[in-house]
């Protein structure tokens, strides 16, 4: 215990590095927008545009808004609990993807389920305030539950792959007890990174049922011309406040619940982050790390242990862990463990299914054509298979130019969120020889991970609304101006937008990959023996640890990019002319299914295709995500 006073310092600064952060950028954003100073306009930030003190409105609106956080992550921590004790029971696999299938819908679009499915009860507006249906609506939606319910699974599995958990098991002693405080921790943890989500998720929310809280003040605020953004700092202190008490709340329960592995723990720490770069005394202490797409061993194998393996599965490991292309060891591994356990090749024939069902009403879509509008409203029938919107353009084709506008904006975003990625290979900073140079590449890798945690404490949705709203007044400027402004380059600078805020994810998911093999013993012997460094960096770690996390990540990435569209088409980013892909034809969707669903002539697949595509597209990407982190070697990684 007598190394948790510093960590607990450690972490009071890395707050108040962000708070400092968060107001340097919202002081620089300010300049930039309006016409004032940085100094001017940093002064001013404890008042609104209007000069009136942002103090009272927000204590009053935080009111508002704090019971819904708190009871939609008290309902989040419960069902990862319920979901997690059900690890080995045989209806996993089916509760797993019942759970990412609601899961994976965006918070906002849960309420129209019921209405959408059922014809005879028709949509008539949203209830002013309240709080269960928004908790509810928090904790399903936004893969919330999904996402926290996996890190508390996988904990368990990590634990449950310990000999002394093994054996209490082959004595048939219950090991619950002895599981539950690293769980809970993982848990607390995984919170913490939903934070900024849960946040996002209460804006539509707030907006949809009419709650006058800090969601929909921040909404109010950025979506002006220009954006007010003196409430969109303290949102982020916000934010970042809330965030930084859940991490020390999961240090402090680590601390309680955890005592006999805190010294071994801290030290191995001490070691990776040693900016000095000492070598241990012991090498038989340091965890080695094998290639990530070589089969583990029988007791690793999802935390159980597996005595007896046919002689096909051997065959498998065998081939697996020979060398070979990185194709080829990842078809040779999705046969190795979607052969290993039933709910392996449940996960991986759903994934595969739902992306055929994908992939056909894409080519659907795709050989309807184009379309052109017939100016009026229309049944679905022969000429216009699911009818018409209220514009008179046909249901079907728009989905085929919204797909047409998102493919180049989506590369875009995948590639921002891959560039900070050559930033990881900083965390190798022990295979630096020189000690100078090695402190240097420290201090440069600590930086990058601050910065990291910055941009990841910050609300994604409220940061795309602000800058949608810096670029409306681009084109209110260009109009008067009589400048050409393309509508396509705010399409890709959103989407762009959308890459960067996903960022900091894709750099830490590799960092915390290659943070495993600082230590390893082949990379040791790698170094004695003077192996070159494109051997080093280009085989070892690009190849074997870096493309695969690559991968997962850039799937989440597109499930991402899908969601926040479909935010931004709810809150009002939308029009054709303006922004036309699969959100903004969502959002226009329901504000037509809110307005004229009582109507027995209104058309329900002007809502219902849009539904159907944005859904059927988050779930088929969560679920590749899902299936390729057991297709890879059965890693976990970390999913924000």
């Amino acid at each position: 215990m007598k190394r948790w006073p510093s960590r607990f310092a450690l972490e009071i600064l890395r707050f108040l590095a962000l708070l400092v952060l968060v107001s340097l950028a919202a002081s620089v954003l300010g300049m930039l927008v309006t016409d004032s100073s940085f100094l001017g306009f940093y002064r001013d930030l404890h008042r609104d545009r209007d000069g009136v003190s942002i103090g009272p409105q927000f204590y009053r609106a935080a009111m508002e808004t704090v019971p819904i956080l708190a009871l939609a992550i008290v309902m989040i921590a419960s069902g990862a609990m319920v979901l997690g004790r059900l690890e080995d029971h045989p209806m996993l696999g089916w509760i797993k993807v019942v759970v990412l299938s609601v899961s994976a819908l965006p918070s906002f679009l849960l309420p129209f389920l019921p209405s959408l499915l059922s014809p005879d009860h028709a949509f008539q507006g949203m209830p002013s305030g309240g709080v269960w249906l928004p908790a509810v609506c928090l904790a399903l939606g936004d893969c919330n539950l999904s996402t926290v319910s996996s890190r508390f699974r996988e904990s368990l599995r990590s634990q449950h792959a310990m000999p002394h958990i093994q054996t209490l098991q082959t004595l048939g002693l219950s090991v619950w007890r002895f599981t539950w405080p690293q769980a809970c921790v993982a848990l607390l943890f995984s919170l913490t990174g939903r934070i900024p989500h849960l946040i996002g998720g209460v804006v539509a929310l707030e907006l949809l049922f009419n709650i006058p809280g800090i969601g929909i003040t921040a909404y109010q605020s950025v979506s002006e011309t220009p954006a007010d953004l003196h409430w969109f700092f303290w949102i982020c202190i916000f934010c970042v406040t809330l965030r930084s008490a859940f991490r020390w709340l999961g240090m402090l329960a680590h601390a309680r619940w955890i005592p006999e592995r805190i010294e071994h723990d801290m030290e191995e720490e001490d070691a990776q982050y040693d900016p000095i770069g000492n070598a241990t005394t012991d090498v038989s202490q340091r965890t080695e790390s094998t290639s990530i797409l070589a089969a583990p061993v029988e007791a690793d194998l999802d935390g159980q242990s597996h005595s007896a393996l046919s002689s096909d599965l051997q065959s498998d490991i065998a081939v697996t862990t020979s060398s070979g292309t990185f194709l080829g060891n990842l078809v040779r591994n999705t046969l190795y463990y979607s052969r290993l356990r039933p709910a392996n090749r449940f996960n991986m024939a759903y994934a595969g299914l739902a992306s055929i069902v994908l992939a056909m009403l894409v080519m659907v879509c795709w050989m309807y054509g184009d379309v052109p509008p017939d100016g009026s409203f229309l049944d679905p029938g022969q000429e216009h298979w699911f009818g018409t919107d209220l514009a008179g353009l046909d249901v079907l084709s728009s989905i085929r130019t919204g797909m047409n506008q998102m493919i180049v904006p989506t590369l875009l975003a995948i590639a921002c969120a891959a560039s900070w990625t050559p930033c990881s290979l900083l965390s190798l900073h022990r295979w630096v020889r020189s000690r100078w140079i090695r402190r240097g590449v420290f201090l440069a890798d600590q930086f990058c991970l601050l910065m990291a945690e910055f941009i990841e404490s910050l609300p994604k949705l409220l940061v795309l609304l602000a800058g949608f709203s810096v670029m409306a007044g681009e084109v209110i400027d260009a109009t008067i101006l009589g400048v050409d402004f393309s509508i396509n380059t705010m399409v890709i600078r959103l989407f762009v937008l959308i890459g960067l805020l996903h960022a900091p994810q894709v750099y830490q998911a590799v960092r915390d990959e290659l943070e495993s093999i600082n230590h390893a013993v082949y990379v040791e012997a790698s170094l004695m023996t003077r192996m070159t460094w494109r051997q080093m960096i280009f085989r070892m770690v690009l190849q074997n640890h870096c493309l695969p996390v690559l991968l997962i990540q850039c799937a989440a990435v597109i499930a991402g990019v899908l969601h926040y569209d479909a935010v931004l088409g709810l809150l009002g980013v939308r029009g054709r002319g303006v922004i036309f892909t699969w959100g903004s034809q969502l959002g226009m969707g329901m504000e037509a299914f809110m307005n004229w669903a009582p109507m027995d002539w209104f058309n329900r697949w002007i809502l219902g295709i849009p539904f159907l595509y944005v859904w059927l597209g988050i779930v088929v990407f969560w679920l590749l995500v899902e299936s390729l982190k057991t297709t890879v070697g059965g890693y976990v990684y970390r999913l924000r």
